[in-house]
Parts: C-alpha cells; structure tokens; sequence
C-alpha cells in the first residue's frame, strides 16, 4: 500500500513537472518564436523588446507592427515597409533603413545614430526625443514629421523639405541646413547654434527664444519670422530677408546684417502682449515677468551694418545708434537712487538647459523684494549677462557688471569652472558673488557666499546613504571632465577606498558630449551595481534617455545624481529616469509652508508647466540672505557684509527651511535629502539628515581625507 501511494507521489510530480515545461514552452512559442516567425511579414504583429539585431529583413513588410523598445541594431531594412510601425525608444543603431517606408511611425526617443536613411520616406512620422545626430537626411522626405526634442547635431539637411515641420526644443547645433524649406516650421527653443542655413526658407518660421549664435544665415528668408527672445549674437544674416519678422528682445550682438532687409521688421517694443505670443505654444504661457525679462535682454551694441542695410522706419539708424550707445534695447527712464546688482548664468550653450531656471529663482526673489519696498528703501535695479558657457566669457561678463555697470553683488555661475574662472576677477575689483550650486567643496574665497552645499553636505551623505542604507559595494564613477568631476570623484574614491569598497570603473563625458555608447560599453563591463552621477547640464539629458536604450534602468543598474532636480527630469522625460536616486538639499515636494509659497509664486511668473529645483530654490534665498546681510550693515560695501556675518547670525526661512550662513567658512547650514524620481516628473524623498549639516568644505572631519589638501584652493 505504501509503495502504491509513493508510486502514484511520483507519477504526480512527474505529470506536473511536464505541465510546467508545456507551459514554459507554449509561453515561449507565444512571446518569443511565434512573434518572429512572422517575418519578414509581420504586419501587425507583436514584437515589444525583442532582439533582430543584425537581421536582414530586406523588404520585409511591418506595418503597423509594435516593435517598442526593440534592439535593431544593425539590422537591413532595406526596402521595407514600417509605415505605422511602434518604434518607440527602439534601438535601430547603424541600421540600413535605405528606401524604407516609414510614414506615420511611431519614433518618440529612438536611437538612430549611424542610421542608413537615403531615399527614406518618414513623412507624418513622430521622431520626437529622437537621437538622428550627424546623420545625412538630404535624400529622405520628412513631410510634416515631428521633431520635438529631437537630437540633430551636425546632422545634414541641406535642401531638405521641412516646411511645416515640429522641431521645437530640438538640439541642431552645427547642422547642415543650406537651402532647406523650414517655412512655417516650429523651432522655438531650438539650438541651432553654429548651423549652416545660407540660402534657407525660415518664412513665417517660429524661432522664439531659439539659440542662433554664430549660425550661418546669409541670403536667407526670414520673412514674417518670429524671432521674439533668440538670441543671434555673431550669426552672419548678411543678404537676409527679415522683412515683416518679429525681432523684439533679440540679442544682436557682433551680427552681420550687412544689406539684409529688416522692412516692416518689429524691433522694439514697451511690452510682449498676447497677440506678439499667439502663435507659439512654447511662448503664449509666458507671464509679465518674463515677458519683460526679454525685453530686458536685448543687446544690439555692435551691430554691423551697412549702407544696403533696409531698416523699418527712416529714423531706425539713429534709434539703433542710440540703443548701441546705451547698451541695451528699449531702455527704461534712469533711477538713480538704486542698488544696481548682476545675474550672470549660462543662457546659451550646453549649460543653459540649467542655468536659465537658476536666472528666473533669482529674478523672481528681486521681483518679490522691489514689489515690498526694495533693500534699504531702494528698488534693486538688475543687469543680466550670459556667460555662454564658456568660461573665460564668464570672467569678461564678471568684469563688465563690476567694473562697468557697477553692481553691488552677483548672484550666479554653476560649474566650478565658471565660478573659479571669476574668482580673479572678483579679488581684482572687491567684487562679490552669491553661488548658488552644489559643488566639490576644498575652496574659500572672501569674495563668496557659498550657498549651495558642499561635499561634506551632500556628496559624502549621499555615498554614505549608498554603503550604509542601499548596501551597494560596487560603484561605477561618472562625471564631467571638469574640476568638479574630477575632484569629486577624488573625494568619493578616498571615501570608498577607506571602507574597502571596489570602484567598479571611473568615466568622463566632455560638456558637450551627445553620444554615450563608449560610456555605456565601460559600464557594461565594470560589472557595478550602482552609479554616482555628478554631471550637469544638457550631458544628463542625453546621458538618461540613451540609458534606458541601452538596457540601464534603475532596476538593473541605479544612478545616484547629484546635479539632477525636476527641471533637468522635465527636460529628460521622467519616464527616462524613473526610479533613479537624486542626492539635493530641496525638492520641490519638500514639505514647509514657504515652499507652498514659492512654487506657486514661481508657477505664476513663469508658467504652470514650470518646475523648482535645488539650484533655482537656492538661487532664490541667495537674494534674500543677501538682503537680510545689507539690511543688518545698512551697507552693501563687501568689509561691511563680511563684518555684519562674523558679529551677528544672518539666516532666512527658505522654501527649504531655516538657511544660516557660516561666519567662519561663508558657507551655509544644509539639510541633505535623498529623493527617487517617480514617473511624474517629481522627486519623493525617501531620507533626510535629522538637522541642517554644519559647513566642512575641507572635510577636515574626516581621517580619509587627509591627503586631498593639495587639491584645495584658499
């Protein structure tokens, strides 16, 4: 009877074993062999994630077949058919599309460098977020596509039909667009810094707020363009047709308009109003505040014109030669009892992605302070110089707002790079700057409040959180081939190397880097399981979206970043970083009555779409403890202020909470949180130091940073 009932256990174990290898198997055929056993003709059919790389598909037939998230590296698609076709986020790296039909397709955030696309036709297709750079579109028709985001950089378009076309907030930095129609196209915010565009059709175009330094733009037609906030500095539009073009707010600084055409053009203006914004969806939400801050912008101060240059109105000559010798356009009546102060920040460039937002925190705070009397009585009168991302410009725009517009204090500059490209010029001339940004720490300056945190406050934490509270033990470092990227890891390497903890591998992505496949390749290999992110600006964007197409998810590999907030996740596309670890001092759900009140006041002056981050809150306070110290001086001299902080506390409530600078350092007191990036665009904190953290930026705290003192500059 026993052997019987063990007989039947066994039979029964062996039957549900076979049922489970059947299942197997059916799920299988169903998800994997069923899908791929349609090709070359699959249309319609299922093929989410999986892998043809390197397949010949030469006309094979796939439209409308979902092919998301696919690898289709290399594959030949010579020919065939994917009108209709899902490709979104798909890798189609060094694939031959030659030939193919893509109308319609679905390419939102594909990876298509070193793509084959002669004779393609993706008319009606969706490449919004997509990465195309330097690849040569001249021979594909591209009828009504989207381009939205789209990164085409040093991509060639020469003679392309584009009229029509989205390519709003596209990055088109030296590209090849001689000769092309982009009439009626939408390229507002666009970075076309550099481009080639002699001899195109840019008539009726939206080119709001769209960077065109240095670009091309000879013989071109830019009639009844709207060109309300670009910034054109150095671009050749020699020959150009600007008649009817809307031009309020531009920079045209050292532009060639030699024999260019501006008739009927619209230069100046009192006010941007609602029927100047209509047409542009990118413009239409933008409030007063902002509306006047581009007004404010212009810089027309060396213009170069000529005899053949056509201007609106028979006086515009003397009216441009008055606005060159004031310096600014649409100057307003002079009040001379004021307290003149700078914002100097990246507008232009790979930085400016960041650094505007950092501008605004610290525009809104000057709004709100003149709008309740100003700071002793006086209304702060603000000059704004754009520092390019360049930083040898960073320390000529320095020297112009202290020695030439006379400012009491600047609040600016992001990169260490820039802000120890100033540090000369600041000694040189009693300046004083208000920095607002995290950073590396090992350095003092008495002409600097550092109100952003310090490795001891946020970099050090956050490796900290990682060891102790994530149990990671094999870090990949990645940063910017900066002094911040190097320096930081230093810092993190000797952290690490004290607990014996392995790093996995060390990489550097230069500021201008827009393709992260080596990068990708180094981690694949390192074998870490996380990844301590310290980059900034437009390399985080890229960096994050090619991520996910490289199979790096926060549930296969997380990054902790230290220079991502919900501006830089708005910009990437949350569903690009969802998951991922942010190390910052405030996000904007960070929970306190006054930063209820900030984000709604930030919301208001520059559109609901708008997002607070770290860096704009902190530039934000910048302007208040600042106020806070002069009102407490009855002085805004420099002597004054550093003898104000060492005799009395000077301290704000910030949107973050209770914010107290250091006497002894010039640093502040900082909270440090840890937040995870949800598919919302917002940042949850999930840990927070129990207390604001005192100022260390020489980590003399800790034994394992003895020997990083010949780094430190003082």
């Amino acid at each position: 009877m026993k052997k019987t009932v063990k007989t039947r256990f066994l039979v029964w174990r062996i039957l549900l074993l076979v049922g489970m290898m059947a299942a197997i198997l059916i799920g299988a055929w169903y998800w994997v062999v069923q899908p791929i056993r349609c090709l070359p003709n699959c249309i319609g059919a299922n093929l989410i994630g999986v892998d043809l790389s390197h397949l010949n598909l030469h006309d094979a037939r796939l439209v409308e077949a979902n092919l998301r998230e696919a690898n289709l590296n290399g594959v030949n698609f010579y020919n065939a058919n994917l009108s209709g076709a899902v490709l979104a986020r798909a890798t189609l790296e060094d694939s031959d599309l030659r030939n193919a039909k893509l109308l319609g397709a679905d390419l939102t955030s594909a990876n298509l460098s070193g793509a084959k696309l002669e004779g393609a036709d993706l008319s009606g297709a969706d490449l919004s977020g997509a990465n195309l750079s330097g690849i040569d579109l001249t021979k594909v028709t591209l009828n009504g596509v989207n381009l939205d985001k789209a990164i085409l950089i040093h991509v060639i378009l020469t003679n392309a039909q584009l009229a029509g076309a989205q390519i709003a907030e596209a990055q088109l930095k030296g590209a090849q667009l001689s000769g092309v129609d982009l009439s009626g196209a939408h390229l507002s915010r666009s970075d076309l810094s550099g481009a080639e565009l002699s001899d195109s059709n840019l008539s009726g175009a939206q080119l709001n707020l769209a960077n065109l330094n240095g670009a091309q733009l000879a013989d071109s037609d830019l009639s009844g363009a709207s060109l309300i906030g670009a910034n054109l500095a150095s671009a050749n539009l020699r020959g150009a047709k600007l008649n009817g073009a809307a031009l309020v707010g531009v920079n045209f600084k050292g532009t060639n308009l030699r024999s260019a055409n501006l008739n009927a053009a619209k230069l100046t203006a009192d006010a941007l109003t609602d029927e100047d914004l209509k047409l542009d969806p990118i413009m239409i939400g933008l409030n007063e505040l902002a509306r006047r801050q581009i007004i404010t912008d212009t810089d027309v101060t060396t213009v170069d014109a000529n005899e053949r240059t056509i201007w609106p109105a028979a006086n515009i000559t003397q009216q441009v030669a008055q606005l060159q010798n004031s310096g600014a356009a649409n100057a307003q009546p002079v009040i001379t009892d004021t307290i003149k102060v700078g914002i100097l920040n990246s507008l232009s460039g790979s930085m400016a992605s960041t650094e505007v937002a950092v501008r605004d925190g610290a525009l809104l705070a000057i709004q709100e302070i003149n709008a309740a009397g100003g700071v002793l009585g006086k209304p702060l009168a603000v000059s704004v110089e754009d520092g390019a991302s360049d930083w040898p410009n960073f320390a000529a725009k320095a020297r112009k707002l202290l020695d030439h517009d006379q400012v009491a204090v600047i609040f600016g500059c992001w990169t260490s790079d820039s802000r120890k490209a100033v540090i000369p010029v600041l000694e040189e001339l009693h300046g004083l700057l208000f920095y607002p940004a995290q950073y590396e720490g090992l350095e003092s300056s008495p002409n600097i409040f550092y109100i952003g945190a310090e490795a001891s406050q946020e970099i050090v934490p956050a490796v900290e959180y990682l060891l102790l509270e994530q149990h990671r033990k094999k870090f990949f470092l990645l940063g910017n081939d900066s002094a911040i990227g190097h320096t930081t890891n230093t810092i993190i390497k000797a952290r690490l190397a004290y607990s014996d903890t392995t790093i996995a591998g060390e990489a550097y992505a230069a500021l201008d880097q827009t393709d992260f496949t080596p990068i990708f390749d180094q981690i694949k290999l390192a074998d870490a399981d996380v990844i301590f992110n310290t980059m900034t600006g437009a390399n985080n964007i890229a960096f994050f979206r090619q991520a996910k197409i490289a199979g790096i998810t926060s549930a296969s590999l997380p990054i902790m970043s230290t220079s991502i907030a919900e501006e830089e996740v708005r910009q990437i596309g949350a569903e690009n970083a969802v998951g991922n670890w942010v190390a910052g001092n405030y996000f904007q759900t960070t929970n306190t009555q006054e930063n209820v009140k900030f984000v709604d006041a930030y919301k208001q002056a520059y559109g609901a779409e708008r997002v607070t981050a770290s860096t704009i809150e902190s530039a934000y306070t910048s302007v208040y403890l600042w106020k806070a110290m002069v009102e407490k001086a009855k002085s805004t001299a420099i002597d004054d202020l550093r003898k104000t902080v060492a005799t009395q506390t000077i301290s704000y409530k910030a949107p973050e909470g209770l914010v107290r600078i250091d006497a002894k350092t010039q640093h502040t007191y900082k909270t440090l949180r840890i937040g995870v990036i949800r598919d919302n665009g917002q940042i949850e904190e999930i840990f927070a130091s129990p207390a604001p953290i005192k100022p260390d930026p020489f980590l003399t705290q800790y034994v394992w940073a003895k020997d990083l003192k010949v780094l430190t500059t003082k």
